[in-house]
């Protein structure tokens, strides 16, 4: 089906998937979920991303760590404070 002056789109009954032609690039959209399918580039990105916020989280994760210490929290009480097993914040701060 036509979408703009030279963009189309085919459906691909063995993909279950749309594949359009927009502004040149093929893209895949997934009708059923109503959302277009990242390419390599657009993962790679997204992936970046989440790496970088988990290192973000990770950090602020050990700052508490260390100032709920600094305050006289036992390992257990911080373990609870932050849902989290007891083993996990022994780990943590060995690291």
């Amino acid at each position: 089906k036509p979408l703009g002056d030279e963009d189309f789109s085919i459906y691909s009954e063995v993909l279950g998937l749309e594949l359009q032609v927009n502004q040149g690039k093929l893209e895949f959209f997934d009708p059923k979920l109503g959302k277009k399918l990242l390419n390599f580039q657009e993962l790679d990105m997204a992936y970046q991303e989440a790496e970088q916020a988990l290192q973000q989280t990770e950090q602020a994760l050990q700052k508490a760590i260390s100032h709920l210490l600094g305050l006289g929290l036992s390992v257990e009480q911080i373990a609870e404070a932050l849902s989290l097993s007891v083993e996990d914040i022994n780990h943590r701060l060995q690291e």
